[in-house]
C-alpha cells in the first residue's frame, strides 16, 4: 500500500462485532505523511449507518 501499513480496530455495535471497521496508518510514508492522525472507514455494506458507526469509534476513543 503506497500508505504504508494500516492498522484496524474493530467496534461493538448494537451486539454486533465489525471486525477491522476502522483503519489508521500510525507510521504512513512520507508521501502519505497526511493521513498521519486521521481515520477512516467504509461505510458501504456496513450494517449500521456511517452515522452511527462514528458515534461508536468516537465513543471508544472516549474510553481508551
Amino acid at each position: 500500500a503506497w500508505k504504508g501499513q494500516a492498522s484496524y480496530y474493530s467496534l461493538l455495535i448494537n451486539g454486533e462485532m465489525l471486525t477491522d471497521a476502522v483503519w489508521y496508518y500510525p507510521d504512513p510514508k512520507p508521501e502519505a505523511e497526511m493521513v498521519r492522525g486521521r481515520v477512516a472507514y467504509a461505510s458501504n455494506g456496513a450494517p449500521q449507518s456511517a452515522v452511527e458507526l462514528e458515534r461508536a469509534y468516537r465513543s471508544a476513543l472516549e474510553a481508551a
